[in-house]
């Protein structure tokens, strides 16, 4: 699988231009694969037929579940092939149940798309590991790394999840420093004090007992106050 991702201002961009990008990255994203899957159904068909295991694996995204405004059409090309693997594998399902259908759905890797944006990228081994062990275990949806939080979140509070991908980091541009993102910049620590010890802007303020209190505290009544 191969994809791009452009950031594109749909106020910002010409018509023509905006419609030659859009272009662009749906045959890259979304024809593609489609053209690859169809070219493959048949050598796929013959090799169960003859007693073989075959299936069809497509690359999606956390972006197809929760898109971000600055990749409109990325996100929509990731969302379109989701759809796509989820009608292929109920055709399947009926024509020609021998050849399986997974969709992989990664968060950010560390590809050359992703590079200069973000960190704790899930490394190319680590991804193509986790999808062979779904593949072997047959299951039809591969949620790899991240995505299981960001679908767990989704049932959770959906607008939530919504907010925390609409924001997310754009594809850098030519003016962008690779080495220091917004998410590579130290962030402050919070204060983090001995085991009992307080906050110094949180101090208790302790009041000091009247006359009347004074005692108690060893089994002794105070004396009333004069």
């Amino acid at each position: 699988n191969a994809a791009i991702q452009q950031s594109l201002d749909v106020l910002a961009l010409a018509p023509d231009a905006l419609v030659a990008a859009a272009r662009h990255e749906f045959a890259v994203n979304l024809d593609a694969p489609l053209a690859l899957v169809a070219h493959a159904l048949p050598i796929l068909r013959r090799t169960v037929e003859t007693g073989g295991t075959a299936a069809i694996v497509t690359v999606t995204s956390g972006l197809a579940l929760v898109p971000k405004r600055s990749a409109p059409v990325y996100c929509a090309s990731k969302a379109a092939l989701r759809s796509l693997t989820i009608a292929l594998r109920d055709q399947l399902a009926v024509g020609a149940p021998a050849i399986r259908v997974h969709e992989a759905i990664l968060p950010l890797a560390d590809t050359p798309m992703t590079a200069g944006r973000g960190r704790r990228k899930l490394s190319p081994a680590h991804a193509a590991q986790a999808i062979a062990d779904g593949v072997a275990a047959g299951r039809p949806e591969l949620r790899i790394g991240a995505v299981k939080l960001l679908t767990l979140l989704l049932r959770i509070s959906p607008t939530t999840a919504a907010r925390l991908l609409r924001d997310s980091l754009p594809p850098p541009t030519a003016h962008d420093r690779p080495h220091c993102t917004p998410y590579d910049r130290p962030r402050p620590r919070r204060h983090r004090g001995r085991r009992g010890a307080t906050h110094p802007h949180r101090r208790r303020r302790w009041a000091r007992p009247g006359p009347h209190r004074r005692g108690r505290r060893h089994g002794r009544r105070a004396p009333p106050p004069s």
